[in-house]
């Protein structure tokens, strides 16, 4: 499964064009900055439990809570927040994941059972047979204001010359 998620930001075009220009083309050392930094920014929302907007995650159902055992969200043994990644080329950053169940969480679905009616959880905590599961977004992907803020500074920095490399 591919999740893409693309920031054309228009206040970027003029810094990015500027920087290309400063950096005699090559934007590889702006670019695996950018990507440091928006993948920083993404794994510090999974600490703060907080999407690209500010907002809190909603938190765990009470069934949620039981059967896991804590209320951490999107913790649990840490596939998806280790799974951040990010890579650069000369003119682009990415940040993703390759975690199959990442979609879920970043746009939410409600589950239902492929076979049979019930879906069956349980556990040392406990167990529940439902109908479906519900599982609200709780977005981790995005290019919050300071972000972009954070980019513009970059690129204008490597303009500059403060940067090497």
């Amino acid at each position: 499964m591919r999740l893409i998620i693309k920031e054309n930001i228009e206040s970027l075009t003029n810094v990015l064009s500027n920087a290309y220009t400063a950096l005699n083309g090559d934007l590889s050392p702006l670019m695996r900055s950018i990507a440091d930094l928006v993948r920083d920014s993404t794994v510090e929302r999974f600490i703060n439990e907080t999407g690209p907007d500010g907002r809190a995650w909603q938190p765990l159902s009470p069934l949620t809570k039981r059967l896991k055992g804590n209320d951490n969200i999107l913790v649990d043994n840490q596939n998806l927040l280790n799974s951040i990644t990010s890579y650069y080329t000369a003119s682009s950053a990415v940040v993703g994941t390759n975690v199959d169940y990442a979609a879920t969480h970043q746009f939410g679905a409600v589950i239902h059972p492929e076979k049979g009616k019930y879906l069956r959880f349980g556990n040392k905590n406990g167990g529940a047979s439902l109908t479906s599961v519900t599982i609200p977004a709780r977005p981790f992907f995005g290019l919050p204001a300071a972000d972009e803020q954070g980019i513009i500074t970059l690129a204008k920095d490597f303009s500059a010359g403060l940067f090497d490399d």
